[in-house]
């Protein structure tokens, strides 16, 4: 019997596949995130101080169709105009909207050396929602199987 699916329940595919990829780049490893949520399954999740992870905030880790932006800059316009006049003003970034509106906490945060591998979207929400904490994993180490060949 097929298990029903609650409709905000999200399934987070096993991998990376082309057309559907979600990767991170770090020290020069591409790591296939969708891979890495799964094998971080039976990692301990922690408390995080917000605040610690606000740095990254200013990294220009997401791109629109205009280049390069920071998770900062989104929540800046978010904060001043609301989601939905956002996304009608500034329809290159509504990807990045929609994907905060979305962000499930229920999802920890997961780190490497302290940076964020996943869940930039997840941070961004916690910070409009002025939240003091989120869930993270820290991972000690990426697993062979996450990373990503390098194309040539």
């Amino acid at each position: 019997m097929e298990k029903q699916l609650r409709p905000q329940q999200r399934i987070i595919p096993a991998r990376s596949v082309p057309g559907n990829t979600h990767s991170a780049e770090h020290r020069g490893m591409n790591i296939d995130v969708y891979r890495l949520i799964h094998l971080a399954e039976n990692v301990a999740a922690e408390e995080m101080a917000i605040s610690n992870l606000l740095p990254q905030m200013g990294d220009f880790c997401w791109t629109d169709e205009l280049g390069k932006i920071t998770p900062e800059f989104v929540v800046q316009i978010l904060r001043e105009e609301g989601f939905e006049r956002s996304t009608s003003r500034y329809p290159s970034l509504s990807h990045h909207i929609h994907q905060i509106q979305i962000a499930d906490y229920s999802f920890p945060i997961i780190l490497y050396q302290g940076s964020i591998i996943d869940g930039m979207h997840r941070l961004a929400k916690a910070v409009i929602e002025n939240q003091t904490a989120i869930k993270v994993k820290n991972l000690q180490e990426i697993p062979q199987e996450a990373l990503m060949q390098k194309e040539p």
